[in-house]
């Protein structure tokens, strides 16, 4: 079976093997290769050694002894361990997204700001010169450090819901008899929960297919918000448990009625604009698969807490991922290749 992710390597040119390039061919290939180089130094050719270098372990990264030293650097110039306990070698990357991985983190840096700025997978390949499967891989591996990342987010004092829905792939819908598609909110749509606050903290949750109920929204949303809360919404019944086992004081409004209002009139602006933001991330990411789909909300939803500044976003993802330990490896996303 092939990969539907499989590309082929932004260094190839088609007269790799050409023993006769014309000077036209020599010099595309070589203006080509020169730039494909400056995207790709070699480990060595970084710093990346003096910031791993910087984080100091105290246990073995495979079976977590205290009983380590410090057994020299490798030929990048990374300090290695070694646990008299279970005698095996390790480093700081050990047991991380970034085990035995070739490209420089350097390169990963760019590649989170890319990401927070709405780029696509595939635009960032393009510009990074690399395959369309390492931009996927990478997103993948940033997902796993944001996978319970804003589980602690709590919305408070005056909050404000609303849930948004994603239409499934065309593949997947679920059709009448006569070929027609479903109305309204039928299981051709997947319902996501947003709760935000005056203070700018969101937390959201899939909550299945169709017209969520009352508990499933209860569930998804009891933990982020404070109880006692003022709680504006929708007049969807849905809410009703919600509201009545956090003792929420709430302020409902109907839908027909808000759509006649301009934005700054509208007293759910604020969840309106969540939507948008997300639903912007996904625009950018069209065609995307739908099984995919908790990945970009736990980014969205590191994008919308925490510090503004994308730099600070990305210290705080790097430091993420020597501290959280997970491996994804490159044959497991992608078998076939």
């Amino acid at each position: 079976m092939n990969n539907p992710y499989s590309t082929k390597s932004r260094r190839k040119t088609p007269w790799d093997q050409s023993s006769c390039r014309t000077a036209t061919q020599e010099f595309i290939r070589t203006e080509s290769l020169d730039h494909y180089n400056q995207k790709h130094r070699s480990l060595r050719d970084t710093n990346e050694a003096d910031l791993l270098n910087s984080f100091e372990l105290t246990s073995c990264r495979l079976c977590g002894s205290t009983r380590i030293k410090k057994d020299g650097f490798d030929r990048n110039g990374v300090r290695v361990y070694y646990c008299n306990e279970c005698r095996h070698k390790f480093s700081v990357t050990t047991g991380t997204i970034f085990q035995d991985h070739k490209i420089p983190i350097t390169e990963w840096i760019e590649y989170e700001r890319n990401l927070f700025q709405h780029e696509s997978l595939t635009a960032d390949s393009w510009n990074n010169k690399n395959s369309f499967t390492t931009a996927k891989y990478w997103f993948k591996k940033t997902c796993l450090l944001l996978t319970d990342y804003a589980e602690d987010v709590v919305v408070r004092d005056h909050v404000y819901e609303d849930e948004t829905f994603v239409t499934v792939r065309r593949e997947d819908l679920i059709l009448k008899e006569n070929g027609q598609k479903l109305r309204g909110l039928s299981p051709n749509q997947i319902c996501i929960a947003f709760v935000t606050d005056d203070e700018g903290h969101v937390y959201g949750t899939i909550l299945g297919s169709g017209q969520p109920s009352q508990k499933k929204i209860y569930e998804g949303l009891r933990n982020h918000i404070k109880p006692g809360s003022d709680f504006s919404h929708d007049s969807d019944t849905s809410h009703a448990k919600l509201i009545r086992e956090l003792r929420l004081v709430s302020h409902a409004y109907n839908s027909k009625e808000l759509k006649k209002l301009d934005d700054k009139d509208n007293p759910l602006y604020q969840i309106n604009q969540v939507h948008n933001r997300f639903q912007k991330l996904l625009r950018a990411h069209s065609g995307f698969m739908r099984e995919d789909l908790n990945d970009y909300l736990s980014l969205f939803l590191f994008m919308e807490n925490g510090p503004e500044n994308k730099l600070e976003k990305v210290e705080i993802l790097l430091n993420l991922s020597f501290q959280k330990c997970g491996i994804l490896k490159y044959r497991q996303l992608f078998p076939h290749e």
